[in-house]
């Protein structure tokens, strides 16, 4: 049965609901001991008068508690809680990237890959052509334990980074199930999620480290004053922190185990659907349950980015308060006939040789793609599809679009025109350097070959490399794209989608704000002048056709009426006629619609390409453009037939 993605992903948003409600049980609970250790520990409160209050009067003397104390450690205590999770939360305001280098993560590109991290970037690459998501940035872990994570607050700001011990010890099969389970979560929703758990645990860690400090800083204090013979209370009161802090761990784990494990079998049942191979993620379960250190990491970050990883990356005393169910019910519900046994087979020599082979920098072990394209294009139409591969792409240009400059000249070739090439060229000397001009020069004319889906294929793999970017080189890429753009003053479909992409992909590091905002809505009538606004740009690019032409309705026509049928609006709405600018200035509210309303999206933009049952070349363009770009977890449907 196929993953609903849309369904998980409203799942995942309404789990932060889960989370918020535990959260605050949490912090009430900490207050409440917090307040009692410190009435206790400076003798705050009469017990005997509050009991002889409440026997005269029959209610609870509430007059007789300290009130400014309680209001001071109350304050004390949410002041606290609030500035560590802010703190946190602006520390990863980067993301998935900040998440990674947290844990002690190097990113990895082919220019300063090995052998065996090169297997590890060919099957991320795979994975991201076939999910229709950008090419995220790979981390290596310099930890021997096997163990894997994917980290961010959405697609186009998602890294996976793998445990060295993960490239080491598990062979390709073994490491595309890891990679497809995290990219699993990517698809679900889960991430923004886990970054928000994260980020509010580390506040409730903070009453642990208050009484660790005072504890710290009160050694030396006498334990007895020799003027009014009373004791000092600090080192009372800093231990009873300290142990409320253990309280602290335990609800946080609680927390994490119980927003975390039902995600973890989703994504080990999406894996085995995106490979369609159970054997690689069992067997990769199966080496981490007889490998000496299993998945446990020794980096200070595992404790709070523990939910995150692959498998358990630190061990329970309390297996119920594992962010992972246990190891032996994964593999069982993957492979049910399992008999219990951890036989697990060697890497092997072939696998081996095609590590060891560096000169081959993309193989064509495709599997993967092939499987994933199949199972999320069976969400929509139930039609097997073929995607586009790393097979179908240049190895030269693949190669060259992971290295920073010519991945650059790459992307501006995609924008060169025949009649207007000396004007561009002139441009890109004037706004470029003679690195960029030399390699424009250099690999132009290849690019120029493709069609515009592998151009889009080889962008897309070039964004981790363009990521690399500072903010002003970034500005100064932008514009220069802009002018290639504006060089005949007119923008066409192929050239909206590739600036439009440069945003969201690459721009999109530098305004975390829009990334991190969790604003959500499912009212398609907040949101219903952006959608007919998407909807009259994808009708507008339908093309004529016979069936069209036989009904007495035009082509464009009949995807506004198609789509507006399945937006379930009358056919008398009226069309806005937008236009890309228009287009553009809606992308923001329409990316931030919630799953259910992008879903019905989806259908709407569906039901407009598909309503003379034929799709052109530009058709699916448009449609793979906006899956990616509005971060639907869908792949365009590639025609038979073209039209």
């Amino acid at each position: 049965m196929a993953i609903d993605f849309f369904g998980e992903q409203d799942k995942a948003r309404r789990n932060t609901g889960l989370l918020v409600f535990l959260f605050a049980i949490a912090v009430v609970l900490l207050v409440l001991l917090t307040n009692l250790a410190v009435c206790i520990g400076f003798n705050l409160i009469e017990v005997e008068s509050i009991r002889f209050a409440y026997q005269q009067k029959g209610a609870f003397p509430w007059y007789l508690l300290p009130s400014k104390a309680i209001v001071l450690t109350t304050t004390a205590v949410l002041g606290g809680i609030t500035l560590m999770v802010t703190l946190k939360w602006v520390s990863l305001r980067d993301g998935g990237r900040a998440v990674a280098e947290s844990l002690g993560g190097e990113r990895v590109t082919y220019s300063n890959a090995t052998a065996q991290q090169r297997v590890l970037l060919n099957v991320v690459a795979e994975m991201a052509l076939a999910s229709n998501v950008p090419m995220p940035p790979v981390y290596v872990l310099p930890e021997s334990a096997i163990n894997a994570f994917a980290a961010g607050y959405s697609p186009a700001d998602a890294v996976i980074g793998v445990t060295a011990g993960c490239i080491e010890q598990l062979n390709r099969e073994e490491l595309q199930g890891v990679v497809a389970h995290e990219f699993s979560h990517i698809l679900n929703g889960d991430m923004r999620l886990n970054i928000r758990l994260m980020a509010w645990l580390y506040g409730i860690l903070c009453i642990a480290d208050a009484g660790r400090f005072i504890l710290e800083h009160t050694r030396g204090v006498r334990i007895s004053n020799s003027n009014d013979g009373k004791s000092n209370p600090l080192p009372l009161i800093g231990l009873a922190l300290l142990i409320i802090g253990g309280l602290g761990v335990f609800f946080g784990n609680l927390i994490k185990a119980a927003v975390s494990r039902q995600r973890e079998f989703l994504a080990d049942a999406s894996a085995v659907q995106f490979t369609r191979n159970p054997h690689g993620i069992a067997d990769a379960l199966k080496k981490i349950a007889v490998y000496s250190q299993h998945g446990e990491l020794k980096t200070s970050g595992a404790e709070s980015a523990s939910h995150m990883f692959f498998s358990s990356a630190i061990s329970h005393f309390l297996g119920m308060f594992s962010t992972h169910p246990p190891l032996n019910d994964r593999i069982k519900r993957i492979d049910p006939s399992w008999d219990g046994r951890f036989a697990v087979a060697k890497t092997t020599k072939k696998t081996q040789a095609t590590a060891e082979n560096t000169d081959n920098a993309f193989d064509t072990a495709l599997a993967s793609s092939v499987a994933i394209s199949t199972l999320l294009t069976q969400n929509n139409h139930g039609a097997v599809v073929e995607p586009q591969s790393l097979a179908s792409l240049p190895k030269f240009l693949l190669t060259n679009c992971q290295h920073f400059s010519s991945a650059s000249a790459i992307y501006l070739s995609t924008l060169l025109q025949p009649e207007y090439l000396a004007r561009q060229m002139f441009l890109i000397r004037e706004l470029g350097n003679a690195d960029l001009v030399a390699n424009v020069d250099r690999l132009s004319d290849r690019v120029m070959q493709l069609n515009r889906q592998q151009q889009l294929s080889l962008l897309q793999l070039a964004i981790p490399t363009l990521k690399e970017q500072t903010a002003s080189q970034f500005r100064i890429f932008q514009q220069l794209v802009h002018d290639l753009v504006q060089v005949d003053n007119q923008q066409d479909l192929y050239e909206w989608i590739v600036q439009s992409w440069l945003l969201h992909c690459v721009g999109v590091q530098w305004h975390w704000v829009a990334v991190s905002s969790a604003a959500r809505t499912e009212s398609m009538a907040k949101r219903q002048s952006e959608i007919l606004c998407l909807l009259s740009v994808t009708s507008a690019h339908a093309h004529s056709s016979a069936n069209a032409e036989s009904t007495g309705q035009n082509r464009k026509q009949l995807a506004w009426l198609a789509g507006l049928a399945a937006l379930n609006l009358p056919e008398g709405t009226a069309n806005p006629h937008a236009s890309y600018a228009d287009l553009t200035a809606a992308l923001p509210h329409l990316l931030n619609c919630g799953p259910l309303l992008k879903r019905q999206i989806w259908q709407m933009l569906q039901a407009a390409i598909h309503a003379d049952a034929q799709i052109s070349d530009e058709e699916q363009l448009l449609l793979q453009a906006f899956a990616f770009l509005l971060e639907i977890p869908a792949v365009p449907q590639r025609a038979s037939t073209s039209a």
